[in-house]
């Protein structure tokens, strides 16, 4: 997606609207038909981490932590991504980034990183 383009709002008036209109004997009849469900556009890769939440303990840090990042591609066709984390200052990861090629639409991989915290 863009650096510009706008966050999808779930709750403001949908941008894909169908306007339906029949013409029979003179009278006009018109109707605004909303999808009932959601309707966004994906992007080319999402990216999921496991555990879904992370939440470190700052008072007793470990060496390092382990996430996990699965990678599914919505192209239809091939996708190369690299795919690397955004971290507080300080903070480090290994790898620092990933690079991964998915073949086909649909199709996920899982990668690891181990974060290494700032040591206070």
């Amino acid at each position: 997606m863009p650096e510009e383009e706008k966050f999808y709002h779930p709750y403001e008036e949908p941008i894909l609207q169908t306007n339906l209109s029949i013409k029979e004997k003179g009278e006009v009849s018109e109707n605004a038909l909303n999808f009932t469900d959601t309707v966004a556009v994906l992007p080319d890769v999402s990216l999921t981490t496991k555990p879904a939440n992370v939440v470190i303990n700052t008072a007793d840090m470990q060496d390092f932590y382990t996430l996990s990042v699965e990678a599914k591609n919505y192209v239809n066709g091939t996708k190369e991504v690299d795919v690397s984390l955004d971290l507080p200052e300080g903070w480090q990861s290994e790898p620092v980034e990933h690079t991964i090629k998915l073949d086909n639409r649909f199709d996920t991989k899982e990668i690891e990183f181990s974060i290494i915290p700032l040591k206070m």
